[in-house]
């Protein structure tokens, strides 16, 4: 089932594969906020890997993974919804999210630690 073509999932549709582009660059990425780097990653690790490995979510058929770099959610809320950086801070603190960055010259070199999952 494909996602009905109206502005919010259009404006998703271009975020997404702009922020995709970005994510994957290795020259560009920092032009990502960090708040929203982090968020893409962990989508990407609670996403289901059935999705990521087809291509397209297994629910709604929309494009992985560029559909986890947008703002919108996964249609099956197969991840959380993208946050503000304050947002973000509490959401980590509250599941236990840590990004343990190895490089302050490299700031995307880093080790995700989770210690509690949420099902969404």
């Amino acid at each position: 089932m494909k996602a009905k073509v109206n502005y919010k999932n259009i404006k998703a549709y271009i975020q997404g594969h702009l922020r995709e582009k970005l994510f994957f660059s290795k020259r560009l990425n920092w032009l990502l906020p960090l708040h929203v780097f982090e968020q893409i990653n962990y989508r990407l690790f609670v996403m289901n890997k059935d999705c990521y490995s087809n291509g397209e979510c297994i629910h709604c058929g929309c494009s992985t993974p560029a559909l986890q770099m947008a703002n919108k959610t996964c249609d099956a809320k197969c991840y959380p919804v993208m946050v503000d950086e304050t947002d973000w801070l509490i959401y980590k603190r509250e599941y236990n999210i840590e990004f343990k960055y190895w490089n302050i010259k490299k700031s995307r070199d880093f080790e995700l630690r989770i210690t509690q999952h949420k099902n969404f």
